[in-house]
């Protein structure tokens, strides 16, 4: 399930960005509940089975698995807005959290999309080569961007995806913290 959001401003960013935190402080109470039982075995049945989290934009119950998953991505996307509005504080754009079918942000007008991820290391699922490749298929002008977080991608590998995409902007964040948070 996934969920389309129109944010026009930086304040708009923000409450979404405060939903999202909020919902991770509620996860982290039911986690620290389940953490009370003795038996690790039934701790670490629950992380995988039972709905111990909460979902980072509705409030849901969620698996703790996904919802970790879903948050990393959530929180890459937060931070790709950011940068955009920073870059571009005239435009409006879609954020697309979740499996929604189109880019994952996409400016109102079209002329600015972007993907987005987060995961432990770019190569699985060849999930940035898979985005790069979509990214490159647009032909009809827009400014394209990769936003990701991962802990395995360097300079060298930056150097490499340049020159095969050269008309994509790819951005690897360092840290998933959002100054937007605190606003």
């Amino acid at each position: 399930m996934g969920k389309q959001i129109l944010i026009s401003d930086k304040l708009e960013l923000s409450r979404y960005a405060q939903t999202i935190y909020g919902n991770l402080q509620k996860s982290l109470e039911s986690i620290k509940s389940v953490l009370d039982n003795d038996d690790p075995t039934c701790i670490f049945e629950s992380f995988k089975y039972d709905k111990i989290a909460i979902d980072p934009l509705t409030g849901n119950p969620e698996n703790l698995i996904e919802m970790v998953n879903q948050y990393q991505t959530y929180l890459v996307t937060l931070k790709a807005l950011e940068f955009l509005f920073e870059k571009y504080s005239n435009k409006s754009f879609i954020a697309r959290f979740g499996n929604i079918a189109g880019y994952d942000i996409e400016s109102t007008d079209g002329e600015i999309v972007a993907e987005c991820f987060a995961s432990v290391s770019y190569k699985n699922n060849k999930k940035l080569d898979k985005d790069l490749e979509k990214l490159s298929s647009i032909t009809c002008g827009a400014i394209r961007y990769e936003f990701f977080y991962d802990r395995d991608f360097n300079a060298d590998n930056y150097t490499a995806y340049k020159i095969k995409y050269p008309e994509i902007n790819i951005i690897k964040f360092e840290t998933l913290k959002s100054s937007i948070k605190s606003e």
